[in-house]
Parts: structure tokens; C-alpha cells; sequence
């Protein structure tokens, strides 16, 4: 069974800086959320050496603190689903956790298993930069986004970042986890894509069309953002500033020369070269979808 909570209309992406309101943030989780008093949680650590910790709420607020923009993106989002959103995100990184509580990192896996039964799984490498997070814009963290303790991991899609965390476990050889069971990519990197949020699939619009929405490329940067009317030539379009791990939002204001149905296309290049392709598939399994979105709107007189 799927509890998909609160989804985001397009409407609620977009907030100051770019970052969504909590209470419009999408929500995914397998079972129904956990409800965890954080007196009596404790996060369970261990190493492949036989090296293990046991923090409280407390203690693992008392390590240093960092607050991260981080994009976290459903492995099903398209143009028809918009399960996408920004946080700012306030934890304590990974990497400091082990290493205040001497334990070493030696291994392949981390092995992550939530209070829900969730069970998944990273490569050592991928959690450079990843902080188990206790406060989302600059709130304590919701029930439903995973209090008292979530993983945010830049550059992978949702499925890699369990809520209701409480142990960690090193290991060499590649564990089993929910989603990667099901075929799902066992790596979970986010593929590039953009999303137009205005105007809606068979909106009717008149006169100037603001046509905006996000692009994303995970770790990686977006450098280009372009637009195609009715299959005209590729138009390069204004974005904000992009930087890694982060959406950017791009817009750009059109006028039409007469009403009728207009089909808009987006594309999306990233700082490695790869752009978005219209040949591209629009499944998104196993591992996401990089595939152009494209809607059709109307201009009525």
C-alpha cells in the first residue's frame, strides 16, 4: 500500500528562494507515517570491523550543525507528476557522525534501515555531502517528512533518502533494499530533466504568456535551458542562477500571433554536455526519466 500524503500542484512549488513551503512539499512513503518520541530514539551506527554507536535525539544535535538547499526529486517525476520540491535542510553530515563516534568507514554499503520497515541502501562514496537532517526551513522536522531524523542525499532520487532513520550499518557486499528488489536502479542518480509549471497541460491563456518552470540535473550543474513553440528552433531562455544539487527556475514571457493550440517543449543541458532528448523514453523505470516535457495550452482571443 502507497500513502502518498500532500501532493505539490505547481502552484505550491515555488516559494521565497526558491525553496517549497513545507506544507506543500510532496510526500511518498511506503507505509503510513511513524510517530516517534524523541526521548526514547536512538540512532544505531555500526562498521564492517565490529566498531558501533548508539546516539540519542541529544546527542546527535550536539555535533556540529550545517544547513543545506537541497533538491529531492520522486523517481517517477514527469511532466505528469510534479513530485518535486526545495528545502533547506538542517542535520548533522554523515561523515562527522562517524568519525565523533570512531567508527570507521571502511566498506562498500551503507546500509540504512527506518523505524517503517524501509530498508535501502548507498555506495560510501555517494554520501559525501549527505546529512541526516532534523529540520527542514528552518523548522523542526515534520512527522510526515521522517522526525526525528531523515537522510538527505544530494544528487539521488527520494527512494535513496529513508525517513524515521535509526541504523546505519557498513557493509561490503551490496544489500537488498525495498525499491531496488522491485528492479529499480540500485544507484538512484537523478537523471537531468525540466518541468514547465505555467502554463497548465490545456490551459486557456490570452495575451502575454509568462511560460516558466524548473530544471534539475542532481550533482550536476544546468547551463542551458531552452523552449520550442509548435517545433520551431530551440530558443535558449532566462534562468536563475544554477548550482549543484539544486532546481533553477527558468521563465520567459511569449506573445502569440494568433489563438489556436500552441504545443511548448522544454529542454535541459547540464555542466557534463548531456542534453534532454525528445527521442528520449518517457519511463521512468529503472531509473528515471531524462525525456522532454511537452504540453499543449490555448490561446483564446
Amino acid at each position: 500500500m502507497s500513502y502518498p500524503g500532500r501532493v505539490s500542484t505547481p502552484e505550491g512549488y515555488l516559494g521565497m528562494n526558491g525553496l517549497t513551503a513545507t506544507a506543500d512539499f510532496f510526500r511518498h512513503q511506503i507505509h503510513q507515517p511513524v510517530k516517534v518520541d524523541p526521548a526514547l530514539w536512538s540512532l544505531q551506527i555500526s562498521s564492517m570491523e565490529g566498531g558501533e554507536a548508539s546516539l540519542t535525539f541529544d546527542e546527535l544535535r550536539t555535533l556540529p550543525k550545517v544547513s543545506i538547499s537541497n533538491t529531492i526529486a520522486c523517481a517517477g517525476v514527469s511532466g505528469r507528476n510534479f513530485h518535486m520540491g526545495t528545502a533547506l535542510w538542517t542535520g548533522v553530515y554523515v561523515r562527522d557522525l562517524f568519525k565523533s563516534s570512531g567508527i570507521s568507514t571502511m566498506g562498500r554499503f551503507f546500509h540504512i534501515t527506518a523505524l517503517d520497515g524501509y530498508v535501502t541502501y548507498l555506495l560510501v562514496d555517494a554520501l559525501e555531502g549527505a546529512i541526516l537532517a532534523y529540520g527542514m526551513n528552518g523548522e523542526p522536522l515534520p512527522i510526515e517528512h521522517g522526525y526525528p531524523v531523515r537522510l538527505v542525499v544530494p544528487g539521488v532520487y527520494g527512494y535513496k533518502m529513508p525517513k524515521w532513520i535509526h541504523q546505519i550499518r557498513l557493509q561490503e557486499h551490496e544489500p537488498s533494499g525495498y525499491w531496488e528488489s522491485k528492479g529499480w536502479s540500485s544507484s538512484g542518480l537523478v537523471q537531468t530533466t525540466s518541468l514547465i509549471l505555467t502554463p497548465h497541460h490545456r490551459e486557456e491563456v490570452s495575451g502575454t504568456v509568462l511560460l516558466s518552470g524548473v530544471a534539475y540535473g542532481g550533482t550536476r550543474k544546468i547551463v542551458k535551458v531552452e523552449v520550442s513553440i509548435d517545433d520551431s528552433d530551440w530558443m535558449p531562455v532566462n534562468f536563475d542562477f544554477a548550482h549543484p544539487n539544486c532546481w533553477t527556475v527558468w521563465q520567459t514571457e511569449w506573445t502569440p500571433t494568433a489563438a489556436g493550440d500552441y504545443l511548448i517543449k522544454v529542454r535541459a543541458t547540464d555542466d557534463s554536455g548531456f542534453t534532454q532528448s525528445e527521442s528520449a523514453p518517457e519511463s521512468v523505470f529503472p531509473n528515471g526519466s531524462s525525456a522532454v516535457h511537452a504540453l499543449i495550452f490555448r490561446v483564446v482571443a
